[in-house]
């Protein structure tokens, strides 16, 4: 699939810039990794998760979908 987004709107939009191969392959293998225990209170949780997505980074959202995965 191809999504065309102006240049001149990247910023605008929130696009973020393209990850290097490097932190591509890092994040990936941080999936893997031991989870923390989080609280089971989901109210919490999700403002976690919040916080998180609000950062947008790469390795922030990767650990989101890790403990979700196991949830």
């Amino acid at each position: 699939m191809d999504v065309l987004v102006p240049v001149e709107k990247a910023s605008l939009v929130g696009i973020r810039a393209i990850v290097s191969a490097g932190e591509a392959k890092a994040v990936l293998e941080s999936l893997s990794d031991e989870i923390k225990p989080v609280t089971s209170d989901w109210k919490l949780r999700y403002q976690m998760n919040l916080d998180l997505l609000k950062k947008g980074s790469v390795s922030d959202i990767a650990s989101i979908v890790r403990c979700l995965y196991h949830r």
